[in-house]
């Protein structure tokens, strides 16, 4: 059951650029503004002396740039322990039900957004303390998580999820209808949620009118890099931002220009002194993808970043949440601005009969130039990669409808332009390329049943073009997929389920 439509409007989308005529009521008003104005007037905390990385999202240059979580003049507001929270302040009145799905929300759903295996989850996050005064981000709270019970029980989303949904709407009309409330760290973040949850649903349509109006929400507070003083929902805006332009193919409409293509993590910049690069994956990249240092650089950063993740699991140690944030936001907007960059460039293709499905974009299609192949293979790699690791919610996983087309188009091309019989004659450099890719692709965004035949024929070609025996075992693969970027703790089972299978196909085709 979808929430009742209002006439002529999807309830999902909120319209920000005509306030209405809606009336908030003094209280509400004067509480929520003593938040939004709260720490504004006060000095930022200096940098800490250790942070040496800085901010990919801020700029380097920006004395203010650290890797702080939450600036540190912001109160802390602490949960009680043991899930009471009988005694905590919300913005409305609470039942007992409703109480007690806050608590789930902050025991199960709340930090799902980090990979807690190797990551450490921020401690001041920001969320708690929007309960204690927007009722819209409140009432958005208790229908999300509620949808998300749901969906785990396999259950479509039920009355309860839509009467906390409507009043989460009906709330934000309020607050949107006044300036200074429309632009505040809490209301931006509602209509971010909104436009989670329209995707998580299903509704890229409303998932976008919610992308356009939290982006003009974001313009009106000055742009993305004001919200700098609360990083942590900084960097959420941008990743709502990447995950809708991976799903439906759409350019990002936060971070488009202005930004560095120098290294961010890695030391070797290949854009600067590429005579300099001695590392093994660095010449390897050279030799991959010799016109474009910009991607090289991208590569050499995910690697750092997975060795880094692999180190950090097999110590015990935590990389900080706000590495992960930026290496999540300086990877992803690089990767998609080379995405858009190749689509722009690439000539229309002809309208096909209206029986046929439509074709797909030139360069997402193996065999025209081995080179430009191999550049299109690393980057929709990479981008397949990173949505294992930064861009999913745990136990409700994202679908990448568009990133998936892509990916799918790329095996396809490799079955008509380089059939398994000969895969021989491709360098072993590309052949191992290749192997890592459809790895990926098969670890993320055609994990289904229905892309099992195609990527196995695929890599049955690829497996034997490198010359492995049936004798090879995992482990051997596994460090051919450590030369680009494999992450051990991220869906390890599927890694070498995927092997066996390959190991059992040969076997039929003797």
């Amino acid at each position: 059951m979808r929430p009742q439509k209002e006439p002529d409007n999807n309830p999902f989308i909120i319209f920000t650029t005509s306030p209405s005529s809606a009336k908030v009521d003094p209280a509400t008003r004067k509480r929520v503004r003593s938040h939004v104005m709260r720490g504004k007037n006060r000095k930022t905390a200096p940098v800490h002396a250790g942070a040496e990385i800085g901010s990919w999202i801020n700029g380097r240059e920006d004395p203010d740039a650290s890797l702080r979580s939450v600036p540190a003049n912001r109160p802390r507001i602490y949960l009680p322990v043991g899930g009471i929270l009988t005694q905590f302040h919300f913005a409305d009145e609470m039942t007992p039900y409703m109480r007690e799905l806050t608590f789930k929300w902050f025991t199960v759903i709340k930090d799902s957004w980090y990979p807690t295996e190797a990551c450490l989850a921020p401690h001041d996050s920001p969320w708690a303390e929007y309960l204690t005064y927007d009722r819209a981000y409140l009432h958005l709270m208790l229908s999300s998580s509620q949808a998300f019970f749901d969906f785990a029980r396999d259950v479509k989303l039920g009355t309860k999820s839509i009467y906390h949904l409507n009043k989460s709407l009906h709330v934000l009309r309020e607050h949107l209808a006044v300036a200074e409330l429309a632009t505040s760290d809490s209301t931006i973040s509602t209509v971010m949620n909104l436009a989670v949850f329209a995707g998580i649903l299903g509704d890229p349509h409303a998932a976008k009118q919610h992308m356009q109006g939290l982006c003009h929400l974001v313009n009106l507070r000055g742009g993305i890099r004001d919200l700098r003083p609360n990083t942590e929902l900084q960097s959420k805006v941008l990743r709502t931002d990447l995950t809708l332009a991976l799903s439906t193919g759409s350019k990002p409409l936060l971070f488009i220009d202005g930004f560095s293509w120098d290294p961010y993590l890695s030391r070797s910049s290949l854009s600067k002194n590429p005579k300099t690069a001695k590392s093994r994956t660095a010449q390897t990249l050279q030799t991959l993808c010799p016109s474009d240092p910009r991607l090289q650089n991208v590569a050499l950063d995910l690697q750092e970043f997975s060795l880094a993740a692999n180190l950090a699991f097999q110590t015990g140690r935590k990389i900080p949440a706000a590495l992960y944030r930026e290496t999540l936001v300086s990877v992803q907007y690089r990767l998609l601005a080379l995405r858009d960059e190749a689509d722009d460039a690439s000539p229309p293709a002809a309208s096909p009969p209206a029986a046929s499905p439509p074709a797909q974009p030139q360069h997402d299609v193996l065999g025209s130039s081995l080179d430009a192949d191999t550049e299109n293979l690393l980057r929709l790699g990479m981008l397949a990669f990173t949505t294992t690791l930064f861009l999913q919610i745990k136990l409700m996983p994202i679908r990448y409808a568009d990133l998936a087309r892509r990916v799918r188009a790329c095996v396809e091309g490799m079955l008509v332009q380089n059939p398994p019989a000969e895969q021989g004659g491709v360098p072993v450099q590309v052949g191992r390329l290749r192997l890592w890719f459809l790895f990926v692709a098969r670890t993320s965004v055609l994990s289904g049943a229905e892309d099992e035949e195609a990527l196995v024929r695929a890599t049955v070609g690829v497996v034997e073009g490198l010359g492995f025996t049936e004798e090879v075992e995992w482990q051997v693969v596994r460090e051919v997929l450590r030369e680009f970027m494999w992450i051990d703790w991220v869906r390890p089972k599927e890694g070498v389920v995927f092997w066996e299978r390959l190991v059992a196909a040969r076997e039929e085709l003797r």
